[in-house]
């Protein structure tokens, strides 16, 4: 081997060595070193960012609504593994009021109603067309302005 090879690894031993002599002095193991800890991923971070808590918005059956109602449903407690079914048609019964409660408010909580309960709502208002709709009466009616003026914009 050359030297420049030798280099790092004369250097790691030379280390390797010099924590061992400090270890033995102060009456540190290698094993007891916070240096040789494994990081423990799951062990939250001083520093780590604490998000809100998100809370699923209750779904009336509005179309508008739908899609985030969907996504988050489906993101915090559908794909969920540790949830049960029977769990999982409790939590979206209490999300649920009007059109979309009535929809489901009929199925006992057992595992094999909660399919069914998704599936009514999915085959109700996963309609893109009537989406789209919805979004566009939303657009367009709104109020006409009487005048072009930016203080009546505010205002409406």
């Amino acid at each position: 081997m050359t030297r420049a090879m030798q280099s790092p690894m004369h250097q790691q031993t030379t280390m390797s060595a010099l924590i061992d002599r400090m270890s033995n002095s102060t009456g540190m193991n290698a094993a007891s070193s916070p240096f040789n800890q494994p990081n423990d991923r799951n062990t939250p971070d001083k520093h780590e960012i604490r998000f809100p808590h998100i809370q699923i918005p209750e779904f009336d059956g509005t179309y508008t609504e739908w899609i985030r109602f969907r996504d988050l449903f489906e993101a915090m407690i559908h794909t969920r593994a540790n949830l049960s079914d029977v769990e999982r048609l409790e939590y979206l019964q209490t999300r649920l009021k009007g059109d979309a409660l009535s929809l489901v408010k009929h199925l006992r909580p057992t595992n094999e109603n909660y399919k069914i309960a998704w599936d009514l709502l999915s085959k109700k208002y996963n309609k893109n067309d009537k989406v789209k709709r919805a979004y566009l009466e939303l657009l367009f009616d709104q109020p006409a302005m009487k005048l072009l003026s930016a203080s009546e914009l505010k205002e409406s």
